[in-house]
């Protein structure tokens, strides 16, 4: 049977769970692979392909407009429907209380999946007979998809979900259709939408840029050029200004250009605790004497080109289960004490500073932390050329022994831990505090990521996805290169060290690859053009 699994986002655990007991059937559920247009024309395609509709019944389900949706399209396409409740705790609507459901709140227990699988067997039997019986359920009357009024009706909805794109879109739709109302000005409505819209992206963008000013104010020597910064940002967005910046302003001398500016004033004792972004960190021993920083990257490490950091705040994160992928856990909750991550994926520039450097890639002392590790190092003492050249790529056919040799020899430099980022923290910079599909949002977008899509066919530099960085300004992490994690998977063969997780897509994957749930396991000796290296650091 073609099964067609519409279910809330919240729920994706347990409907993976559910959908593995389905092996014997082609089952399709929503993964939300692409967005917008394309999304929902395949999600209507599949609807026309299955044979079967089980809806997941939880209070998320039953509330979500895409659901509902889903189910509509169901019901006029005359396909079988299967609820299934999930959580006891859902209330249904007076439209489904005469349903009768297969009930699975309580546990997946074998009994619990019988009464599943003979639910679609009865479906299978049914079509199968000589005259195939009506659809489960009657067919209710829905509004035409595309009719002015259930357009507004959506639109209206939209925008008291704060969701101004689809209220803007659904009203011009609406007006284009040639709507008249003697009461409902569309116009009103629509301006009303589009100045709502305006007005939160024009909230994200004064954050956004007010975060990289933040960062300047942690070090001394980008003093001056924050005051500067903050001055022309004040002159476009007002007084805003809610860590009073302002302060450390008062003895600048701003009036002159940055080569002839007096030495800076004084740092506070203790950085910007709030501050989203921090930059590099300290200076290496025997490193170029000047850490002055550019007016055009803001880098304060001249020994590590382009090295800064990123704040990632204290929080929470929902991990799910990969399937086939060694984990069973289904989802869990954990919380991430905050912490630094790099900016950007490690450079090709800086990843050479550590192959070349005397006391670098051939000193054995950063690559005692396995024996695995050791032994590998012992018939490998000189690092792969990259596959594609250029100072601002990505850094990549690394293993994962190279990455943590790395980071342990950064560490050593800078005087602090620096370390590969474990999944969590991973997942914690790139989905902020809203469980986003994507670091930008939850739309995939092609201007916002390197992935199979763009046709690039190689690694871009890691500057260049301005709009794809994370919630925390965090670049590229989704697409260009997968990143080494610390995380491993349940086992290993006798003998071999355990596989390590690599997250976040690259150039080669497509673009559910590059979501921020994405990862897969591989061993931590293999070196591929398509995974490179991210750093993160205590604070």
């Amino acid at each position: 049977m073609k099964i067609f699994v519409s279910y809330a986002r919240v729920d994706k655990p347990f409907c993976i769970r559910i959908i593995e007991t389905l092996h014997a059937h082609e089952v399709w559920y929503d993964q939300r692979l692409y967005a917008g247009q394309d999304w929902w024309k395949e999600i209507r395609r599949r609807l026309a392909w299955c044979e079967v509709f089980v809806y997941l019944l939880s209070p998320e389900s039953v509330a979500s407009r895409n659901c509902r949706r889903e189910l509509a399209i169901a019901r006029q396409l005359k396909r079988d429907i299967i609820p299934v409740l999930i959580d006891s705790d859902t209330v249904l609507p007076e439209t489904m209380r005469a349903w009768h459901y297969v009930d699975l709140s309580n546990a997946l227990t074998a009994q619990n999946i019988a009464r599943l699988l003979n639910a679609i067997l009865m479906v299978e039997r049914a079509r199968n007979a000589p005259t195939a019986p009506a659809s489960p359920e009657p067919r209710a009357r829905q509004p035409a998809a595309t009719s002015p009024a259930a357009l507004i009706s959506a639109a209206v909805r939209a925008m008291e979900e704060d969701d101004y794109e689809t209220a803007v879109r659904m009203l011009r739709q609406a007006k284009d259709s040639g709507y008249q109302s003697r009461f409902v000005r569309v116009d009103e409505l629509l301006r009303s939408a589009q100045a709502a819209m305006a007005k939160r992206r024009q909230s994200r963008e004064v954050k956004r840029e007010y975060q990289h000013i933040v960062a300047l104010f942690n070090f001394e020597s980008t003093r001056g050029i924050a005051c500067e910064a903050l001055a022309e940002f004040q002159k476009e967005f007002g007084e805003y200004d809610p860590q009073n910046l302002r302060r450390h302003c008062a003895d600048q001398a701003n009036s002159q250009p940055p080569g002839l500016r007096p030495p800076p004033a004084p740092a506070p004792s203790q950085p910007i605790a709030s501050a989203p972004v921090a930059a590099a960190s300290a200076p290496l021993p025997n490193a170029a004497p000047s850490l002055e920083a550019s007016a055009e990257s803001f880098s304060v490490n001249d020994f590590l080109p382009m090295l800064q950091w990123c704040d990632i705040p204290h929080g929470s994160v929902t991990i799910n289960s990969i399937v086939g992928a060694d984990e069973d856990f289904g989802e869990m909750t954990e919380q991430v004490d905050n912490f630094v991550m790099s900016k950007y994926p490690v450079t090709n520039a800086q990843f050479a500073i550590f192959a070349e450097a005397e006391d670098g890639y051939r000193n054995p002392r950063w690559w005692r932390f396995s024996e695995h590790a050791r032994r590998w190092f012992a018939d490998n003492r000189r690092a792969a050329t990259p596959r594609f050249d250029g100072a601002k790529l990505p850094r990549e056919n690394v293993n994962w022994y190279e990455a943590k040799a790395f980071a342990n020899w950064l560490g050593a430099q800078l005087r602090m831990k620096v370390d590969l980022p474990t999944v969590a923290q991973w997942q914690r910079a790139a989905k902020g505090d809203d469980d986003r599909y994507f670091p930008w949002g939850d739309d995939y977008d092609e201007d916002c990521c390197n992935t199979v899509e763009t046709g690039l066919k190689q690694t871009t530099p890691v500057d260049r996805y301005h709009k794809g960085i994370s919630p925390y300004g965090v670049y590229d992490l989704s697409g260009n290169t997968w990143e080494w994690t610390l995380n491993t998977a349940a086992a290993a063969e006798e003998g071999r060290d355990r596989r390590r997780a690599v997250t976040g897509g690259s150039f080669v994957s497509s673009c559910d690859r590059a979501q921020t749930s994405a990862r897969y396991y591989l061993e931590p000796r293999v070196r591929y053009s398509s995974i490179g290296i991210r750093l993160v650091a205590l604070t």
